[in-house]
């Protein structure tokens, strides 16, 4: 199956197991939407401590032949690698905001990690989509215009509402010229 266009979602959360869900969610969800569209047979998950990586391909109407891969990077450093590739850049990125206090070294906070994605990115090529555990932040994300409320998330998100949205954002890729 020649493939026509291809969405890339990255998503940066230090507990990956806890965001697994997201790529069999996005395409039970796709199924319900596009009955006998979505190529099963060609779909890979691979869930571990460290990383999730999901590909599946579907035949979208108005935009072809679809193949949306998910990856979720729980290091900073192989976050930014991976968003920096050029071949490998996303069009949806999901960031886990950490808390202002992270004991982490090298860990960025939330607001540092949404402004470096935006500086890397080239003007209204990324959707950017935030998911937390800290309240406090996310409501400052908001208020502070970081983030459209619709793509603001406290963790645990409803996890059909959150899946509808990545689904919104992802035809807005299909929709942008390249």
């Amino acid at each position: 199956m020649e493939v026509d266009k291809v969405v890339r979602i990255l998503h940066f959360d230090d507990e990956p197991t806890v965001v697994g869900w997201i790529p069999s969610a996005l395409m039970e969800n796709l199924l319900r939407r596009f009955p006998r569209s979505v190529d099963i047979a060609g779909s890979t998950e691979d869930v571990n401590d460290e990383k999730v990586d999901s590909q599946f391909v579907i035949d979208w109407p108005n935009y072809g032949i679809v193949q949306i891969t998910y990856h979720v990077e729980s290091t900073l450093d192989s976050f930014q690698k991976r968003f920096k590739a050029e071949a490998t850049k996303p069009a949806v990125v999901t960031l886990d905001a950490m808390d202002e206090d992270t004991d982490k070294p090298n860990e960025r906070t939330g607001e540092q990690l949404l402004n470096w994605v935006r500086d890397q990115t080239p003007k209204n090529r990324t959707s950017i989509m935030l998911l937390t555990g800290y309240r406090d932040e996310l409501e400052s994300f908001i208020a502070k215009k970081k983030v459209e409320v619709d793509d603001a998330f406290l963790k645990a998100p409803n996890k059909l509402r959150f899946v509808d949205r990545l689904i919104w954002n992802i035809e807005n890729e299909l929709k942008r010229p390249r």
